[in-house]
């Protein structure tokens, strides 16, 4: 796999709310006096599902936004569990963990099946897996980390569901921004133009960031913008 370079990028996190759960810590931000949350460290993501569609048709298309961020992470994957898996060994401030990145090969609206047989074999509970995916309620260039929640229309969100039986589990979504007409089937299907590839660059880098720091269980939910589209 392979994909154009990408330059990394500070980024500015500003919580937002977010649906209550066992596995999610709350406190009170002192500077807004809402309710943010935060990664529990024991409950940090042990699975990483990279949603998208295989083959060379889909691959630099809105909907695979998120296995393009899997690509921006070295890996020996091989074919199992539906999908391409890898364990993958990431670092934080001279730690180290090894998290099992999953690139479901079943198409989006059966991301499930790949993501449920990944985490039966190993007994992962669905809290402790981080899904990353597309959002079109999200403009280019900016990602955010939320827990649980709706599925907006999601197909491979929706599968995931379905299989696993329950919404509770991370996102990181990459945002790909509404289409200008009525129709989102063939936006998320439509490859980022040259100058959305620009954007799309410093996104992946912001992601990248934030996904190491939610497999050590560091990261705030929130948003976090990298840059616009020209």
């Amino acid at each position: 796999m392979g994909i154009f370079g990408f330059r990394a990028q500070s980024t500015d996190i500003t919580p937002s709310a977010a649906s209550s759960a066992t596995a999610v810590n709350t406190a009170v931000s002192a500077d807004t006096g809402k309710e943010s949350r935060e990664a529990d460290p024991q409950h940090a993501a042990t699975a990483v599902i990279f949603l998208g569609n295989p083959g060379p048709d889909y691959e630099y298309t809105r909907h695979n936004a998120g296995r393009l961020l899997a690509e921006t992470f070295p890996g020996n994957y091989r074919n199992k569990f539906k999908g391409l898996f890898a364990p993958v060994p990431l670092t934080l401030n001279g730690g180290t963990k090894t998290p099992f990145f999953l690139i479901p090969e079943t198409y989006m609206n059966r991301s499930g099946e790949s993501a449920a047989a990944l985490l039966s074999f190993y007994k992962i509970p669905p809290a402790r897996c981080l899904v990353v995916h597309d959002e079109i309620e999200l403009p280019l260039g900016t990602v955010a980390l939320k827990w649980s929640g709706g599925l907006g229309g999601h197909n491979g969100l929706r599968s995931l569901k379905a299989c696993l039986g329950t919404a509770d589990f991370w996102r990181l979504r990459i945002g790909i921004g509404r289409p200008p007409h009525n129709n989102i089937a063939d936006w998320v299907l439509s490859p980022f133009s040259p100058g959305e590839q620009a954007v799309l660059h410093d996104a992946l880098a912001v992601s990248k960031d934030l996904l190491i720091q939610a497999v050590f269980g560091h990261a705030q939910e929130g948003k976090l913008s990298s840059c616009s589209v020209p």
